[in-house]
């Protein structure tokens, strides 16, 4: 896993642009509003959590304060005050997605996207 590439919101708004047949430029400002969504119904006291169907949820938990050790002097003792923390639970589909329970029918991103936009499994069970 060493050698793994990473996904940038750039690489996000540039698929999103050919995908959706859009100006890059328009594309990374939706993606921007997105996330933007998501920071927005975290920090929103009503809700805490923001749920994708098919993809998963984010969910703000409550750190509780807790004894630590220093880094720099390991002998002593500190206390980490209390905080927010974001956690993200996938959904069953994109599990069984990464696991390679399921395989994509046309081998392309247009088939999981269809999943994602119309709420239908358009993957295929992989028989084992």
């Amino acid at each position: 896993m060493a050698d793994t590439k990473i996904i940038t919101k750039d690489d996000l708004a540039e698929q999103l642009a050919k995908e959706g047949r859009m100006k890059k430029g328009d594309a990374l400002k939706a993606v921007e509003m997105i996330f933007a969504a998501i920071a927005s119904g975290l920090n929103d006291p009503e809700y805490g959590t923001v749920k994708i169907a098919g993809f998963g949820q984010f969910v703000l938990v409550d750190r509780p304060a807790r004894m630590g050790v220093d880094p720099s002097d390991m002998g002593r003792k500190i206390e980490i005050p209390a905080s927010k923390a974001v956690k993200f639970k996938p959904s069953k589909t994109l599990k069984d997605l990464v696991n390679a329970k399921y395989v994509l029918e046309d081998k392309e991103m247009p088939s999981l996207r269809r999943h994602f936009l119309n709420h239908e499994c358009s993957l295929s069970q992989k028989n084992r």
